[in-house]
Protein backbone atom coordinates (compact mmCIF):
# COMPACT_ATOMS: atom_id res chain seq x y z
CA UNK A 1 0.00 0.00 0.00
CA UNK A 2 1.47 3.11 -1.33
CA UNK A 3 1.44 5.92 1.94
CA UNK A 4 -0.63 8.73 1.72
CA UNK A 5 2.25 11.40 2.26
CA UNK A 6 2.46 14.73 4.52
CA UNK A 7 3.92 17.94 3.93
CA UNK A 8 5.08 19.97 6.54
CA UNK A 9 5.67 23.56 4.98
CA UNK A 10 7.78 26.57 6.87
CA UNK A 11 8.81 30.80 5.74
CA UNK A 12 12.21 31.60 6.31
CA UNK A 13 9.70 35.08 6.97
CA UNK A 14 6.23 35.16 8.69
CA UNK A 15 3.89 34.52 5.57
CA UNK A 16 0.82 33.09 4.10
CA UNK A 17 0.82 29.77 2.99
CA UNK A 18 -1.68 28.65 0.09
CA UNK A 19 -1.43 25.63 -1.20
CA UNK A 20 -3.26 25.35 -5.37
CA UNK A 21 -4.38 28.89 -4.67
CA UNK A 22 -6.32 27.98 -1.14
CA UNK A 23 -5.37 29.31 1.81
CA UNK A 24 -3.78 26.45 4.14
CA UNK A 25 -2.55 28.57 7.34
CA UNK A 26 0.01 30.81 8.38
CA UNK A 27 3.80 30.22 9.37
CA UNK A 28 5.26 32.74 11.96
CA UNK A 29 7.76 32.71 14.53
CA UNK A 30 9.33 29.25 13.27
CA UNK A 31 6.06 27.67 13.29
CA UNK A 32 4.74 25.42 10.21
CA UNK A 33 1.89 24.31 7.96
CA UNK A 34 1.18 20.50 7.69
CA UNK A 35 -1.27 19.09 5.78
CA UNK A 36 -1.36 15.65 3.34
CA UNK A 37 -1.71 15.41 -0.14
CA UNK A 38 -2.21 12.56 -2.67
CA UNK A 39 -0.27 10.18 -3.92
CA UNK A 40 0.34 11.33 -7.72
CA UNK A 41 -0.53 15.38 -8.36
CA UNK A 42 0.77 18.58 -8.56
CA UNK A 43 0.93 21.12 -6.02
CA UNK A 44 1.81 24.69 -6.10
CA UNK A 45 2.59 26.29 -2.62
CA UNK A 46 3.20 30.01 -2.49
CA UNK A 47 4.47 31.59 0.65
CA UNK A 48 3.29 35.12 0.49
CA UNK A 49 5.06 37.85 3.15
CA UNK A 50 3.25 39.41 5.77
CA UNK A 51 5.63 42.28 6.35
CA UNK A 52 9.08 43.95 5.69
CA UNK A 53 12.10 43.81 7.45
CA UNK A 54 13.82 47.67 7.42
CA UNK A 55 14.59 48.37 4.07
CA UNK A 56 14.94 44.73 2.64
CA UNK A 57 11.43 44.23 1.28
CA UNK A 58 10.30 40.35 1.28
CA UNK A 59 8.37 39.19 -2.19
CA UNK A 60 6.16 35.88 -2.22
CA UNK A 61 7.60 33.01 -3.78
CA UNK A 62 5.85 30.09 -5.83
CA UNK A 63 7.24 26.59 -6.54
CA UNK A 64 6.00 23.51 -7.81
CA UNK A 65 6.22 20.27 -6.44
CA UNK A 66 5.39 16.64 -8.16
CA UNK A 67 4.42 13.38 -6.41
CA UNK A 68 4.19 10.36 -8.46
CA UNK A 69 3.51 6.95 -6.11
CA UNK A 70 4.11 8.34 -2.45
CA UNK A 71 7.17 9.98 -3.52
CA UNK A 72 8.40 13.46 -4.55
CA UNK A 73 9.53 13.99 -8.43
CA UNK A 74 9.99 17.98 -8.52
CA UNK A 75 10.35 20.72 -6.40
CA UNK A 76 13.76 21.04 -4.38
CA UNK A 77 15.05 24.33 -5.76
CA UNK A 78 17.24 27.59 -4.47
CA UNK A 79 14.27 28.63 -2.35
CA UNK A 80 12.48 25.74 -1.48
CA UNK A 81 14.38 23.49 0.78
CA UNK A 82 13.22 19.94 1.22
CA UNK A 83 13.52 17.15 3.17
CA UNK A 84 12.28 13.82 2.98
CA UNK A 85 11.90 12.37 5.98
CA UNK A 86 10.57 8.23 6.89
CA UNK A 87 7.40 7.17 6.45
CA UNK A 88 6.82 10.07 3.67
CA UNK A 89 6.78 13.08 5.28
CA UNK A 90 8.35 15.65 3.15
CA UNK A 91 9.86 19.40 5.11
CA UNK A 92 9.34 22.02 2.80
CA UNK A 93 11.72 25.51 3.89
CA UNK A 94 10.37 28.05 1.59
CA UNK A 95 12.85 31.41 1.57
CA UNK A 96 10.97 34.47 0.37
CA UNK A 97 12.35 36.80 -2.25
CA UNK A 98 14.21 39.36 -1.01
CA UNK A 99 14.95 42.51 -2.39
CA UNK A 100 16.55 45.64 -1.14
CA UNK A 101 15.03 49.05 -1.27
CA UNK A 102 17.20 51.31 -3.24
CA UNK A 103 15.47 54.38 -2.56
CA UNK A 104 15.43 53.72 0.97
CA UNK A 105 19.27 55.28 1.22
CA UNK A 106 20.09 58.39 -0.93
CA UNK A 107 23.34 57.92 -2.36
CA UNK A 108 26.46 59.16 -0.53
CA UNK A 109 30.05 59.29 0.77
CA UNK A 110 30.90 56.93 3.52
CA UNK A 111 34.47 57.50 3.85
CA UNK A 112 37.16 59.16 1.70
CA UNK A 113 40.83 58.32 2.39
CA UNK A 114 44.31 60.50 1.19
CA UNK A 115 46.74 57.37 0.17
CA UNK A 116 50.13 58.15 1.91
CA UNK A 117 53.37 57.16 0.32
CA UNK A 118 51.82 56.88 -3.28
CA UNK A 119 55.11 57.41 -5.51
CA UNK A 120 54.70 61.07 -5.00
CA UNK A 121 51.18 61.22 -6.73
CA UNK A 122 48.25 62.09 -5.17
CA UNK A 123 45.57 59.59 -4.59
CA UNK A 124 42.42 58.93 -2.97
CA UNK A 125 40.45 56.38 -2.16
CA UNK A 126 36.36 56.99 -2.03
CA UNK A 127 33.60 54.70 -0.06
CA UNK A 128 30.27 55.76 -0.88
CA UNK A 129 27.27 54.30 -1.41
CA UNK A 130 24.74 53.91 -4.36
CA UNK A 131 22.16 51.24 -4.24
CA UNK A 132 25.00 49.37 -2.67
CA UNK A 133 28.58 49.79 -1.17
CA UNK A 134 30.80 51.01 -3.83
CA UNK A 135 34.76 51.83 -3.73
CA UNK A 136 36.54 53.72 -6.28
CA UNK A 137 40.61 54.68 -6.61
CA UNK A 138 41.64 58.05 -8.31
CA UNK A 139 45.33 58.96 -8.42
CA UNK A 140 46.65 62.38 -10.04
CA UNK A 141 45.00 63.87 -13.13
CA UNK A 142 44.15 60.60 -14.48
CA UNK A 143 40.69 60.35 -12.41
CA UNK A 144 39.17 56.55 -11.44
CA UNK A 145 41.95 53.51 -11.47
CA UNK A 146 39.54 51.39 -9.87
CA UNK A 147 35.66 50.44 -9.08
CA UNK A 148 34.85 47.78 -6.89
CA UNK A 149 30.92 47.07 -6.45
CA UNK A 150 30.96 45.46 -2.44
CA UNK A 151 27.26 44.42 -1.51
CA UNK A 152 24.55 45.66 -0.13
CA UNK A 153 24.89 47.50 2.86
CA UNK A 154 25.68 51.41 3.91
CA UNK A 155 28.79 51.31 6.88
CA UNK A 156 32.84 50.66 6.09
CA UNK A 157 36.05 52.11 6.37
CA UNK A 158 39.36 52.67 4.58
CA UNK A 159 42.28 51.37 6.25
CA UNK A 160 46.56 50.88 5.40
CA UNK A 161 48.80 47.88 5.83
CA UNK A 162 52.52 48.69 5.72
CA UNK A 163 54.07 45.54 4.01
CA UNK A 164 57.23 47.60 3.96
CA UNK A 165 57.82 47.19 -0.01
CA UNK A 166 54.21 48.13 -0.24
CA UNK A 167 51.12 50.34 0.99
CA UNK A 168 48.08 48.00 0.92
CA UNK A 169 44.94 49.24 0.65
CA UNK A 170 42.00 47.55 2.97
CA UNK A 171 38.34 48.30 2.00
CA UNK A 172 36.23 47.08 4.59
CA UNK A 173 32.56 46.67 4.17
CA UNK A 174 29.76 46.09 6.64
CA UNK A 175 27.12 44.49 4.59
CA UNK A 176 23.23 43.15 5.52
CA UNK A 177 24.28 39.73 6.63
CA UNK A 178 27.86 39.64 6.33
CA UNK A 179 31.64 41.28 6.51
CA UNK A 180 33.70 41.67 3.43
CA UNK A 181 37.24 42.92 3.29
CA UNK A 182 39.31 43.62 0.09
CA UNK A 183 42.84 44.30 0.02
CA UNK A 184 44.12 46.43 -2.52
CA UNK A 185 47.96 46.74 -3.85
CA UNK A 186 49.92 49.17 -4.75
CA UNK A 187 48.31 49.97 -8.31
CA UNK A 188 44.96 49.58 -6.67
CA UNK A 189 44.56 46.15 -8.13
CA UNK A 190 42.47 43.42 -5.60
CA UNK A 191 45.05 40.99 -4.34
CA UNK A 192 42.54 39.31 -1.27
CA UNK A 193 39.16 39.57 -1.14
CA UNK A 194 37.42 37.44 1.78
CA UNK A 195 34.15 37.60 3.18
CA UNK A 196 32.60 36.48 6.77
CA UNK A 197 30.78 36.84 9.63
CA UNK A 198 33.20 39.40 11.31
CA UNK A 199 36.18 40.68 9.22
CA UNK A 200 39.11 42.77 10.34
CA UNK A 201 42.88 44.33 10.18
CA UNK A 202 44.44 42.94 13.46
CA UNK A 203 48.98 43.33 13.46
CA UNK A 204 48.94 44.15 9.65
CA UNK A 205 47.09 40.79 8.79
CA UNK A 206 43.80 40.39 7.41
CA UNK A 207 41.41 38.33 9.75
CA UNK A 208 38.27 36.44 8.78
CA UNK A 209 35.93 34.18 10.92
CA UNK A 210 33.31 32.71 9.57
CA UNK A 211 30.30 30.90 11.79
CA UNK A 212 29.05 27.74 11.27
CA UNK A 213 25.76 26.54 10.45
CA UNK A 214 25.37 24.62 14.33
CA UNK A 215 23.18 25.11 17.44
CA UNK A 216 26.37 26.63 19.25
CA UNK A 217 27.60 29.07 16.12
CA UNK A 218 31.28 27.51 16.15
CA UNK A 219 33.48 29.45 14.65
CA UNK A 220 36.18 29.45 11.89
CA UNK A 221 39.47 31.89 12.14
CA UNK A 222 41.32 32.53 9.06
CA UNK A 223 44.56 34.87 9.39
CA UNK A 224 45.55 36.04 6.35
CA UNK A 225 49.13 37.58 5.86
CA UNK A 226 51.03 39.31 3.44
CA UNK A 227 53.97 37.64 2.14
CA UNK A 228 56.20 38.35 -1.07
CA UNK A 229 53.88 40.05 -3.19
CA UNK A 230 50.72 38.12 -2.07
CA UNK A 231 48.70 36.98 0.98
CA UNK A 232 49.12 33.58 1.89
CA UNK A 233 46.92 31.86 5.25
CA UNK A 234 49.23 32.07 8.30
CA UNK A 235 46.27 30.54 10.47
CA UNK A 236 43.37 28.36 10.65
CA UNK A 237 41.80 27.49 13.57
CA UNK A 238 38.43 26.64 14.42
CA UNK A 239 36.20 27.00 17.57
CA UNK A 240 34.81 30.41 19.68
CA UNK A 241 36.61 33.86 18.91
CA UNK A 242 33.39 36.18 19.21
CA UNK A 243 31.74 34.36 21.86
CA UNK A 244 32.39 31.78 24.79
CA UNK A 245 31.21 28.42 24.47
CA UNK A 246 27.94 27.89 26.15
CA UNK A 247 26.75 24.46 26.80
CA UNK A 248 23.26 22.72 25.63
CA UNK A 249 20.60 23.21 27.62
CA UNK A 250 17.79 20.06 27.74
CA UNK A 251 17.70 17.03 25.65
CA UNK A 252 17.33 17.59 22.24
CA UNK A 253 19.96 20.37 21.75
CA UNK A 254 21.99 18.25 23.35
CA UNK A 255 21.32 15.55 21.45
CA UNK A 256 22.05 17.92 18.17
CA UNK A 257 25.17 19.29 19.40
CA UNK A 258 26.50 15.62 20.02
CA UNK A 259 25.74 15.12 16.35
CA UNK A 260 27.09 18.32 14.99
CA UNK A 261 29.92 17.98 17.15
CA UNK A 262 30.86 14.27 15.63
CA UNK A 263 30.24 16.03 11.78
CA UNK A 264 32.95 18.79 12.47
CA UNK A 265 35.37 16.32 14.09
CA UNK A 266 35.10 18.53 17.31
CA UNK A 267 36.49 14.63 19.40
CA UNK A 268 36.65 16.54 22.63
CA UNK A 269 33.67 17.95 22.48
CA UNK A 270 31.85 14.93 21.15
CA UNK A 271 33.30 13.07 24.11
CA UNK A 272 31.70 15.61 26.76
CA UNK A 273 28.22 14.63 25.90
CA UNK A 274 28.91 11.10 26.57
CA UNK A 275 28.29 9.18 30.13
CA UNK A 276 31.38 7.79 31.29
CA UNK A 277 30.56 4.10 30.66
CA UNK A 278 29.55 5.52 27.02
CA UNK A 279 33.29 6.93 27.21
CA UNK A 280 34.60 3.71 28.33
CA UNK A 281 33.07 1.89 25.56
CA UNK A 282 33.16 3.80 22.14
CA UNK A 283 36.07 5.94 20.99
CA UNK A 284 35.45 8.68 18.44
CA UNK A 285 36.02 6.32 15.24
CA UNK A 286 33.25 4.11 16.29
CA UNK A 287 30.85 6.79 16.77
CA UNK A 288 31.77 8.49 13.72
CA UNK A 289 30.99 4.95 11.82
CA UNK A 290 27.87 4.64 13.39
CA UNK A 291 26.23 7.94 12.38
CA UNK A 292 28.00 8.03 8.89
CA UNK A 293 27.90 10.78 6.59
CA UNK A 294 25.67 13.91 6.71
CA UNK A 295 25.35 17.35 6.21
CA UNK A 296 23.43 18.57 8.69
CA UNK A 297 21.39 18.03 11.87
CA UNK A 298 17.74 18.37 12.56
CA UNK A 299 15.15 18.02 15.22
CA UNK A 300 12.09 16.36 13.52
CA UNK A 301 8.29 18.07 13.81
CA UNK A 302 6.54 16.10 16.77
CA UNK A 303 9.74 15.48 19.03
CA UNK A 304 8.06 16.76 21.99
CA UNK A 305 9.98 14.72 24.46
CA UNK A 306 13.48 15.97 22.83
CA UNK A 307 15.06 12.40 22.20
CA UNK A 308 15.21 11.97 18.12
CA UNK A 309 17.17 13.66 16.11
CA UNK A 310 17.36 13.83 11.69
CA UNK A 311 20.77 13.21 10.33
CA UNK A 312 20.22 15.41 7.10
CA UNK A 313 22.01 14.38 3.66
CA UNK A 314 21.65 15.16 0.32
CA UNK A 315 19.83 13.24 -1.80
CA UNK A 316 18.40 12.52 -5.45
CA UNK A 317 16.78 15.29 -7.25
CA UNK A 318 18.18 17.47 -4.84
CA UNK A 319 15.95 16.26 -2.28
CA UNK A 320 17.77 15.66 1.04
CA UNK A 321 16.88 12.92 3.33
CA UNK A 322 16.89 12.35 6.73
CA UNK A 323 17.92 9.26 9.06
CA UNK A 324 16.24 9.04 12.71
CA UNK A 325 18.10 8.32 15.28
CA UNK A 326 17.29 8.28 18.95
CA UNK A 327 19.01 9.42 22.33
CA UNK A 328 18.34 7.96 26.03
CA UNK A 329 19.90 10.52 28.57
CA UNK A 330 20.92 10.28 32.30
CA UNK A 331 21.47 13.25 34.00
CA UNK A 332 21.83 15.65 30.60
CA UNK A 333 24.69 12.83 29.40
CA UNK A 334 23.94 10.79 26.07
CA UNK A 335 23.88 7.28 28.20
CA UNK A 336 22.17 5.06 24.63
CA UNK A 337 21.94 5.71 21.15
CA UNK A 338 20.07 4.13 18.44
CA UNK A 339 18.99 4.31 14.63
CA UNK A 340 15.12 4.27 14.64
Amino acid sequence: MIPVPLVIIRSDADALITVNGQPAGECSNGGHVALPVSDTGDYYICAHPLNHAGSMKHCAVMRKFTFEGGVMTKGASDDADVVKWPQGVYEIGMKVCKVYDAAATPPHVVERMSVPQHSGTPATITLYYENGLRAVAEEGACGATMGYALGYGTHGSISFIDAGDVLLSVIHAKLVDAERAVALDGLFRPILDVEGDSVFVEDGRIVCIKRANTLLRHEEMTVHEYVRGEFKIQKRDRGFFTRAYERPKGNADTARAFCEAVKEGFREETMSYLTEDMRKNLDFSQIRTFLGEFSSVRTPVGDVLGTAVGLISRGAGGISEARLFSFEFDNGLVSNMAEL
